[in-house]
């Protein structure tokens, strides 16, 4: 294995505010890799185009000042404890990377791609997250303040204490994998719709939800309180265990080819329609 090393002063300022230029004075693609970036704060309007970055490590690390991320790449890359704020990730791929204390503020990541990654302690406030991809990511304690989720896909992750506040969700597809402990609260949420996945201990609290769909989905422990739900549809669920809805408006409870329903609770609820 190559050896990582610090970061030269040279890649630090390309990285910072000069990335390289053809003669045309045009952004060019460049790599930097190997490299180890520790303890550094960069607040410089930049824009990378075509940056990759791969096998290295970023500790304590802090990225804001209009920063504009277009086509780049980290992969097999450490982002620990490092703090972006204001910076737009587009078309940006992370590919078996770790990401442990991330903090995101005021960020847009657009047709961003996250491959195989380990995410732990990310938290996101006031982010714009559209056409997203999650594939086989290992999430841990994920905290959503305020964020948009615009067209997002999660495939074959597994979650564990998924949490989002006063959120607006238009469209979040969930297939395969895992959601355990997962908390929704006072979000707008279009349509959820989770399929062919173990979801346990899902939480819905308030807020303003049209279409959730539960499709062949192992359900243990869900509860949905206080909230306007428009449709609420579970079909082809092999068990639904402690399935709880309280003190909610209802328009639409649809249960079909679930063979196993235990411990159905539909508790001081406006109810237009139910169906099994």
């Amino acid at each position: 294995m190559q050896e990582r090393l610090p970061i030269s002063d040279a890649e630090s300022l390309a990285l910072r505010a000069e990335p390289p230029r053809d003669d045309a004075d045009e952004l060019t693609p460049w790599q930097l890799g190997h490299r180890v970036l520790a303890d550094q704060r960069f607040n410089h309007a930049v824009e990378h185009r075509g940056l990759t970055v791969h096998d290295s490590e970023l500790h304590g690390f802090t990225w804001s000042g209009g920063v504009v991320l277009r086509g780049c790449v980290f992969r097999d890359v450490v982002l620990d404890r490092v703090a972006f704020t204001a910076v737009r990730f587009e078309d940006v791929v992370f590919e078996r990377c770790r990401l442990d204390t991330v903090q995101l503020v005021d960020c847009d990541l657009v047709r961003c791609r996250f491959v195989d990654c380990d995410m732990a302690l990310i938290t996101a406030s006031r982010v714009r997250f559209t056409d997203a991809q999650f594939s086989a990511v290992r999430g841990d304690s994920w905290t959503l303040r305020e964020c948009a989720l615009l067209g997002c896909r999660i495939d074959e992750c597994t979650l564990l204490a998924l949490r989002a506040a006063k959120s607006t969700i238009d469209a979040l597809d969930v297939r395969g994998g895992a959601l355990r402990s997962a908390e929704f609260t006072l979000d707008t949420i279009g349509a959820l719709r989770v399929a062919d996945a173990v979801v346990q201990r899902l939480r819905v609290v308030g807020g303003e939800l049209g279409a959730v769909t539960l499709t062949a989905v192992e359900a243990d422990d869900l509860s949905l309180s206080t909230a306007q739900i428009d449709a609420l549809t579970l079909e082809r669920c092999p068990t639904v265990v402690n399935l709880r809805v309280l003190d909610a408006r209802l328009r639409a409870l649809t249960i079909t080819a679930c063979p196993q329903v235990l411990g159905l609770i539909v508790h001081a609820c406006t109810l237009a329609q139910l169906s099994f």
